[in-house]
């Protein structure tokens, strides 16, 4: 049976009312749109988050560099620019806890998770319950040929932010025992075996090691050598991430959770 849609009176400026067809015979009024619009102090307390939303936002176009990725299947070259030995031969490393979002409309962003209760920081991504997973970071030259969008200029290499979680960690710590310099330098055939393996590959086979003034003078087109990760490493507040709509208003604020520099543990 076809549903009959009665028609409204264009001329007629009254609310219109809708009725349901039930026992009670009740009728049931539009919601206001009063309900969903802000106006003084919620007003201006909305237009500074959205501010400070939006800076972030700002923040993170400006200092973007791209992460290495692969496909699933894909191989790839790549030179580590940093992961050098400490005093106890060790694998040196930039550490943090990080969190990633599942929005793929967003492409999975990621923020360096701040809890830190002993300094009364706490970290409002975790109280949406994303649990944060331990990242180790190295910067890496990649060795493909690519075009420019903006420019229309082909380029050999690019400079990549290297994110690995524990495992691939793991592994890379026993191989850069295995040479003087440790990872600094040293030139690997990656690949991803399939959907599950980490994004960033998880067989690496070791090619050469060189100077990064070889391989500077290799890749004319990189500035060869390691990223700035206090620049690259975005750690946002409490008060940044509530603004990104993460955990809630009565989330603690107190001191900021860094990025630290230390050994693969």
């Amino acid at each position: 049976m076809a549903l009959k849609l009665n028609k409204l009176n264009k001329g007629n400026s009254k609310p219109v009312k809708l009725k349901v067809a039930a026992e009670s015979g009740e009728t049931v009024k539009p919601k206001a749109i009063s309900s969903f619009l802000k106006k003084g102090t919620a007003a201006k307390e909305a237009l500074v988050a959205e501010q400070q939303a939006a800076q972030v936002r700002e923040e993170q176009r400006e200092n973007q560099v791209f992460r290495f990725y692969m496909k699933p299947g894909a191989e790839r070259v790549i030179t580590f620019l940093d992961g050098g030995l400490d005093v106890d031969g060790d694998l040196d490393s930039i550490c943090y806890y990080e969190h990633t979002i599942n929005n793929p409309a967003q492409k999975y962003p990621k923020y360096v998770c701040i809890n830190n209760p002993a300094e009364g920081s706490i970290c409002p991504v975790c109280e949406t319950g994303n649990t944060p997973y331990f990242a180790t970071v190295f910067t890496v030259l990649t060795h493909e040929k690519w075009v420019s969008k903006k420019e229309k200029k082909e380029y050999e290499g690019s400079i990549q932010l290297f994110v690995a979680k524990t495992g691939v960690a793991d592994k890379l710590r026993k191989k850069a025992k295995k040479y003087e310099n440790g990872l600094i330098g040293a030139t690997f055939e990656v690949t991803r075996t399939n959907a599950d393996a980490f994004n960033v590959g998880d067989d690496f086979d070791y090619v050469q090691s060189n100077t990064l003034a070889e391989m500077q003078e290799a890749f004319p087109d990189c500035d060869v050598k390691p990223l700035d990760y206090d620049e690259v490493i975005k750690v946002h507040s409490a008060e940044e991430l509530l603004a990104l709509g993460f955990g809630t208003a009565t989330t603690a604020v107190g001191g900021e959770a860094g990025v630290t520099e230390e050994s693969v543990v």
